[in-house]
């Protein structure tokens, strides 16, 4: 099977459900060699960005990454990584579920 994103090789992995955030014991899910990693602990799943199709050039306003830390069932962090003009900039985000 070949990633839609960018091509790559996927693969099938079985994730843990340690904290219960789905509410069942294990998952299975898929994910690219080249632009979606997770992490050995399995509480955090990063993603590059690779190339696109409609940028004039490298240099245009881009996201370039994003990383998702899962905290617990309830909390999860958010880093938003963008370029522009070569220029790397990063965004945290916090958000919580209702209670």
């Amino acid at each position: 099977m070949t990633c839609h994103r960018c091509g790559g090789l996927m693969l099938a992995e079985q994730y843990d459900d340690l904290h219960d955030y789905m509410r069942q014991a294990e998952s299975l899910g898929w994910r690219c060699v080249n632009c979606g990693a997770v992490a050995p602990d399995g509480k955090s799943i990063s993603f590059a960005f690779l190339d696109a199709t409609n940028m004039k050039s490298p240099d245009d306003p881009h996201i370039s990454r994003v990383r998702f830390d899962l905290q617990d069932k309830n909390h999860v962090t958010q880093v938003w990584g963008w370029s522009d003009k070569g220029k790397e900039m990063e965004l945290t985000l916090k958000p919580e579920r209702a209670k």
